[in-house]
């Protein structure tokens, strides 16, 4: 894949996140030649963002349980 095929973009403030849009031409033979130069530059991505020594986030949810102590 050539470098002038990428495009990189800081694109917006996200309620909890810093949006990135990562653009590139992939020019693929067949569907799984395309999924896997797709699962290469992923990869390549999660290097690149380690070895910065930062991380990507995942979503989570906190849920709180609370008991109900009234009495009848």
């Amino acid at each position: 894949m050539s470098t002038a095929s990428v495009r990189v973009r800081f694109v917006r403030f996200g309620a909890s996140s810093l949006d990135v849009e990562i653009f590139a031409y992939v020019f693929a033979s067949d569907w799984n030649n395309f999924l896997e130069i797709q699962e290469e530059v992923l990869y390549g991505i999660m290097d690149i963002v380690q070895k910065v020594g930062a991380a990507i986030a995942l979503p989570s949810t906190s849920i709180y349980l609370a008991t109900d102590k009234s009495t009848n």
